[in-house]
């Protein structure tokens, strides 16, 4: 079992290293700073008091006076030491001297200052724990002084007076020397403090930029997948119309639809190859200019014309600015236009005008995606065009089969006497009879029909039977007709070549004109020739 309070946060730890390294190199640039300043202070402050020490024969307060100058001025100088080990040497050296102040003149040297600093530098330079546990070290170490000396079991060797001038110089180098660090640990302090939250401010500007720049790209790549989603519905739309007119208006609605544009329309280039016809256009304006049969010449004059000329797209940014655009009366919100060819192969079929109310609406990506779309219009356009020519020729080939089987059946028919017939001689009691009609259909022209009866009604399966027999009849009626028509043409040409092996054979004219009005009667079988 998983439970949620004791599984780790990758972030906030994160976070909370990143924070202790900004605090601990805070800290490290205060203890440097400190350090300095208590080197330089701490030798004067070393150069007046041991002199009256030393003065006085008080030896203990001149050694602890000497390791504390020198450690300082050691760990100040080798900054390669650890940090915890140099801040926790100092505070010990701050500690001592504080102790060794109140040893030589009791409560009134500057004990008490030295405790005060104690506190103050643990705090800044350990923290939390570094408070607790100075604040409780300086408080016991002044109580069991005070019952020490108290008690007289430790008496101060010199203290204070204050006509003493070297006490007045001294106490001023250790206030001096105390205000100097806690002013100089302040201020290092309140850079360090400064500097981060300008790093902050830059941090939190940079990434309020980069979020501008990503939501921007991301509405970018959303603009540019719903134009791909876009193409995609209307290649699938156009691939489905077969008529190039209903072709060319659902397009550029499809087209004004999902890219939101003001107006879209197509031009085909006329038979005379000289002027681009509107054949659809967008909302009233485009019904309008329908209407009247809106052209353009085909040249330079014109967007529509200069893109059918050059096979290139153009773009007008800015409709105001550009000397060849034509300024359309019914289109008065224009202020940005794309022209783009509509090519198949060699050929330009025509262009297609994209209008927009915005100013600077195109660029180079809106032209690739929209190129793509003309192109596969033209595509669209010039297939509708040959399957409407391949409906046309294959509607032509039917009527004149249906023509050619209309006129064979009717010579068949007029060349026999008898051309119907019949089974059956039984009669049906009338009223009793059920008829049927099914006509003899060959490729969907009537050449006959077949007529039963019966006394009873005809079944469902017997009627497809019926009209399975006669749909076979019609072929094979027409296979024989075939037949015969093959075979009076296989006789016509033995005939003919007969006839004419007998004329080439003949040795003189008369002979020939005799030969051939011979085989000519006899072959056409007349009494006379």
């Amino acid at each position: 079992m998983k439970f949620s309070f004791l599984s780790k946060k990758n972030e906030p730890v994160a976070e909370t290293h990143a924070q202790i390294e900004t605090v601990q190199s805070l800290r490290n640039q205060i203890l440097n700073v400190v350090l300095i300043s208590a080197s330089v202070l701490g030798v004067v402050a070393y150069i007046l008091s041991p002199v009256r020490q030393f003065h006085k024969n008080s030896m203990a307060s001149f050694v602890m006076y000497t390791v504390a100058v020198v450690s300082v001025i050691l760990i100040a100088s080798i900054r390669k030491l650890p940090y915890y080990l140099r801040a926790i040497v100092f505070i010990v050296l701050i500690y001592g001297v504080g102790v060794a102040t109140y040893y030589d003149g009791g409560t009134t040297t500057d004990g008490a200052i030295f405790m005060l600093a104690f506190v103050a530098v643990a705090t800044l330079l350990i923290g939390p724990w570094g408070v607790l546990g100075s604040a409780v070290l300086s408080v016991g170490t002044v109580i069991v002084l005070a019952i020490l000396m108290s008690n007289h079991v430790i008496i101060p060797a010199h203290p204070a007076a204050s006509d003493d001038a070297s006490q007045w110089i001294a106490r001023g180098a250790v206030l001096v020397l105390l205000s100097s660090l806690i002013s100089s640990s302040s201020n290092t302090m309140l850079r360090g403090l400064q500097k981060n939250l300008e790093k902050a401010t830059h941090t939190t500007r940079q990434l309020e930029k980069d979020q501008t720049i990503l939501t921007q790209r991301a509405q970018e790549s959303e603009r540019r997948s719903q134009q791909i989603r876009a193409i995609a519905e209307i290649s699938r739309a156009i691939s489905r119309v077969l008529s190039p007119q209903k072709l060319l208006q659902e397009s550029v609605d499809l087209i004004q639809k999902r890219f939101d544009l003001y107006y879209v329309g197509v031009f085909t280039v006329d038979d005379t190859a000289r002027t681009a016809v509107l054949q659809a256009g967008t909302g009233e304006a485009g019904r309008s200019m329908l209407a009247e049969h809106h052209k353009l010449p085909l040249a330079e004059s014109s967007m529509i014309g200069w893109t059918i000329l050059h096979r290139q797209a153009r773009i007008a940014l800015d409709v105001g600015q550009d000397a060849i655009r034509f300024a359309n009366p019914y289109l008065p919100d224009t202020h940005s236009e794309l022209a783009l060819p509509m090519t198949s192969g060699d050929q330009t079929l025509g262009a297609l005008t994209i209008q927009s109310s915005q100013a600077e609406a195109f660029d180079e990506d809106d032209i690739t995606i929209l190129q793509n779309i003309a192109d596969t219009l033209a595509i669209a356009l010039e297939n509708a065009r040959l399957f409407q020519e391949a409906q046309s020729t294959l509607e032509e080939l039917r009527v004149a089969q249906r023509s050619y089987i209309t006129k064979t059946w009717a010579e068949t028919a007029e060349g026999q006497e008898k051309f119907e017939y019949s089974a059956g001689n039984t009669p049906l009691p009338e009223g009793t009879s059920a008829s049927i009609d099914v006509p003899l259909t060959l490729r969907e022209q009537i050449i006959g029909e077949l007529h039963l009866e019966s006394d009873q009604e005809w079944t469902p399966e017997e009627k497809s039977l019926i009209e399975a027999v006669a749909s076979q009849a019609a072929l094979a009626m027409e296979n024989a007709r075939l037949l015969e028509e093959s075979q009076q043409a296989a006789l016509r040409e033995r005939l003919v070549a007969e006839i004419t092996g007998k004329v080439w054979s003949s040795p003189n004219t008369d002979f020939i004109l005799q030969t051939a009005v011979k085989e000519l009667a006899h072959a056409l079988r007349t009494d006379d020739a």
